[in-house]
């Protein structure tokens, strides 16, 4: 697993979030720099959402489809942790 896996996983997690949040655009996420509360903003914004809503949209968001992202971030760490330890890359 590496950079290209990781970028990956990114974009599939963008692509989460644009089809949860029909509002975001490709747009919306360039110059994005990875910050959840970037996004909550952007999120906030479009929708006109108070500050609850937008944590529990992110909530649903979290028990939906990106839990399935981070798994697969979870996985790359993993294997980059038993490379680093000379451990056997079990993929």
């Amino acid at each position: 697993m590496n950079k290209d896996t990781t970028a990956g996983v990114t974009k599939e997690l963008k692509g989460k979030a644009m089809k949860f949040w029909s509002k975001l655009t490709e747009d919306d996420f360039t110059g994005f720099k990875g910050s959840v509360e970037e996004l909550k903003g952007k999120v906030q914004k479009l929708y006109g959402y108070s500050k609850d809503q937008v944590e529990d949209s992110f909530q649903e968001f979290m028990g939906n489809g990106a839990r399935t992202a981070q798994g697969k971030v979870d996985r790359v760490n993993e294997s980059i942790d038993r490379k680093i330890s000379g451990e056997p890359d079990r993929h």
